[in-house]
């Protein structure tokens, strides 16, 4: 009789844990879209310091770093670019190799968030006054890579 009991119960709590209640964060996306109505943002004729300020404003980020696969710095835009990819690049090693392969990492400081992600074989690192989604911190890459590696 005990057997039949365990077995119902992990039954039922293997139905419960593996409910996937992952949903498109469609009050984000509102938001979002509210504010990309409002403001209009051009990239036409502007140079890479520029370029950034745009980028940065656009997504509502404090600072953009992108660190090539070789450890190189490929653009940031504060002065603290060669230190945050030194950090970003052996935290995401030291995860990798002890727990798993990250998709994001995310840190949360006094007052504000550090985020390191790789897109398309280089490493991004952003920090914002709040967290992004994954989605957001995708978008931000493909602009980046769009607007102002292209160049």
């Amino acid at each position: 009789m005990p057997f039949r009991i365990g077995g119902l119960l992990r039954a039922i709590a293997s139905g419960i844990l593996e409910i996937d209640d992952t949903a498109v964060p469609y009050e984000q996306l509102e938001i979002l879209n509210d504010f990309l109505a409002k403001h209009r943002f051009s990239f036409e004729g502007k140079e890479g310091a520029k370029l950034l300020t745009e980028l940065k404003r656009k997504h509502m980020v404090d600072s953009i770093t992108v660190i090539g696969q070789s450890g190189e710095l490929v653009v940031s835009s504060e002065g603290n670019g060669r230190s945050e990819g030194t950090l970003a690049t052996s935290l995401l090693r030291q995860i990798d190799s002890e727990l798993a392969t990250p998709e994001t990492l995310m840190i949360k400081g006094l007052g504000s968030w550090f985020m390191v992600f790789p897109f398309n074989e280089k490493t991004y690192i952003v920090r914002a006054p709040s967290s992004l989604s994954s989605i957001e911190l995708r978008a931000l890459a493909k602009d980046m890579e769009s607007v102002v590696l292209s160049e």
